[in-house]
C-alpha cells in the first residue's frame, strides 16, 4: 500500500512539472510597468573644446633617487640642459688615513643605467666638468629642492677634475683634481667620523655637461641617467710601502640630491589655440586645457534640451587628442599621461584621482596615435556646487610613471626625471560625451 501511495504522488509531481513548464516566462523585468515618462536613455554628444600650450613653473628634483647629465636640441623646444647635485660621504665612518699616507690618484666613477638618445648619435661628444658646492645644503631629505635651485654662487666655477669626454660608455670616470684629492685625505679624524662635519668642508658635487659650444646644426641628443657614484682614493701608506690601496666615498641616498634642469621652450607658450600643441617633459612647456570651457558646452547642450545640471548623469567623458605623426617621432613622446593641475598652496603639481581608475587611460596609443582620457569622476563634479576649486578645472597634460611598493599596490606619480618630447595637432580636443538625463 505504502509503494501504490509513492507511485501516484511521483506521478502527480510529474503531471504538476509539465504543466508548469508550458507557462511563458516574462523576461522584460518589469518594464511594461514603468511608465514612459520614467525610461533612462543614455545620450552621445560630441564636441570640441580649445587646447593650449601653457609653460610650466619649477619642479621638485629632490625627491628622485635618480640622477641626470646631459643635453638635446630638438626644435622647436630648443635647447635642454641636465646636471647633477649630488652630495657624497666616506663610506665608513671609522676610517683615517695613516699619517704620512701619499696619494696616487682620486678617479669618480658613475654607472650608468640608462640613457635617452634623440638625433644623429655619433655627433654627441658632450664634454663633463665636475665643480665643488660652495652652499651649504640642509642635511633634512624633506626639504624641497627644485630644477633652478641651483645658482651661479653656489658652486666653484673652476672644474675640481679633468673634463671628461662623454661618447655614450656605460661608465663615466672623471680624475679629480691633486688639490681636491688631498683635500679629501687631509680631513680630520672627527670629520670622517661624522657626516655632518664632513658636509660642512665638502658641501658637494655638481656634474654639469659644457653647452658653451655646441656642434653645427646639432638636432638631438643624449641625456644619461645614474643612481650610483662612488670616489675612489688610491694610496700608499709610505714612500717604502710597495702595496697600492684604496678608500670610498660614495653619495649618501639620505640626504636631498636633486637635478638641474633648463628649457628653451617657454617661447612655445601661448594664450590662443594653435595647429600645433607642444607636450615636453618635466619643467617644460605643457598642453593646457580649461574645464571650464568644457563646462561651458555642457551647459550649453542642457539650455538647448531645456534640461538643467541637477538632473545630469554623466556616464562617460572622453577627450582625445591627436600626436603629430609622422612628423615627430612617436619614441620621444611620453608613453604616459595624465591631468595635473597647480597645487597654489604647495607650488607644486598635483593630478587628478581619476588617474588610479583603471579606465582613466592616458596611455600613448600607437596605432591610433592619439593619447585619450576618461576623466567622468572629475567632470561630473563641474556641476557639483562647491565640490572643486575653480583653479583645479586649468588641467595640464603632464608625463606620469608608475611603480609597485612594497605591498604590490601601484602607485602614480608626475614624471621628474626621464625627459620627453612631442607635438599634438589643435587646435581643439575631441569630447565624446555619453550622457543621461533625469525626468
Amino acid at each position: 500500500m505504502k509503494i501504490l501511495k509513492i507511485k501516484f504522488f511521483i506521478i502527480g509531481l510529474i503531471a504538476l512539472c509539465s504543466l508548469n513548464a508550458c507557462i511563458e516566462v516574462d523576461k522584460t523585468l518589469g518594464l511594461d510597468y514603468v511608465p514612459d515618462s520614467q525610461l533612462l536613455q543614455v545620450n552621445i554628444r560630441e564636441f570640441t573644446v580649445p587646447i593650449y600650450t601653457a609653460a610650466t613653473d619649477s619642479i621638485c628634483t629632490s625627491r628622485e633617487s635618480v640622477r641626470s647629465i646631459g643635453y638635446m636640441i630638438n626644435e622647436p623646444f630648443g635647447l635642454f640642459y641636465a646636471g647633477a647635485v649630488f652630495r657624497m660621504v666616506p663610506y665608513t665612518n671609522s676610517f683615517t688615513y695613516p699619517e704620512g699616507a701619499i696619494l696616487d690618484s682620486a678617479i669618480l666613477h658613475i654607472p650608468i643605467a640608462n640613457k635617452v638618445i634623440a638625433g644623429d648619435e655619433g655627433k654627441m661628444q658632450q664634454t663633463l666638468y665636475l665643480h665643488q658646492l660652495n652652499r651649504d645644503l640642509q642635511s633634512d631629505k624633506d626639504i624641497y629642492y627644485y630644477n633652478n635651485s641651483l645658482k651661479i654662487p653656489d658652486y666653484n666655477s673652476m672644474a675640481i677634475g679633468d673634463p671628461y669626454e662623454y661618447r655614450g660608455e656605460d661608465t663615466i670616470k672623471i680624475r679629480l683634481g691633486t688639490v681636491y684629492a688631498q683635500a679629501l685625505m687631509n680631513a680630520t679624524e672627527e670629520e670622517m667620523s661624522n657626516d655632518t662635519l664632513f658636509l660642512q668642508t665638502f658641501k658637494g658635487l655638481y656634474l654639469a655637461a659644457d653647452t658653451l659650444a655646441l656642434p653645427s646644426g646639432l638636432q638631438g641628443g643624449r641625456i644619461a641617467y645614474f643612481n650610483n657614484a662612488w670616489i675612489t682614493t688610491y694610496y700608499h701608506k709610505s714612500v717604502e710601502d710597495d702595496t697600492a690601496h684604496y678608500y670610498l666615498y660614495y653619495i649618501n641616498p639620505d640626504l636631498a640630491n636633486f637635478n638641474v634642469y633648463k628649457h628653451s621652450s617657454v617661447h612655445l607658450a601661448n594664450d590662443q589655440p594653435t595647429a600645433n600643441i607642444y607636450i615636453e617633459g618635466l619643467a617644460g612647456v605643457k598642453p593646457y586645457i580649461d574645464f571650464n570651457d568644457v563646462k561651458v558646452k555642457i551647459q550649453a547642450m542642457l539650455d538647448s534640451l531645456g534640461s538643467e545640471p541637477s538632473k545630469l548623469l554623466i556616464n562617460r567623458l572622453e577627450l582625445i587628442t591627436q600626436i603629430d605623426y609622422p612628423t615627430y617621432n612617436m619614441d620621444n613622446f611620453p608613453v604616459m599621461t595624465t591631468f595635473a593641475y597647480k597645487d597654489t598652496s604647495a607650488f607644486l603639481y598635483s593630478f587628478l584621482i581619476d588617474t588610479y581608475l583603471s579606465q582613466f587611460d592616458g596611455l600613448l596609443n600607437r596605432s591610433l596615435r592619439q593619447y585619450s582620457y576618461n576623466p567622468t569622476y572629475f567632470s561630473q563634479g563641474l556641476f557639483i556646487p562647491h565640490s572643486q576649486d575653480k583653479d583645479i578645472r586649468h588641467l595640464y597634460i603632464y608625463p606620469l610613471y608608475s611603480y609597485y611598493d612594497y605591498y604590490g599596490q601601484r602607485i602614480y606619480d608626475l614624471e621628474r626625471t626621464y625627459y620627453s618630447f612631442g607635438v599634438l595637432k589643435g587646435p581643439n580636443a575631441k569630447i565624446k560625451l555619453s550622457y543621461t538625463l533625469l525626468p
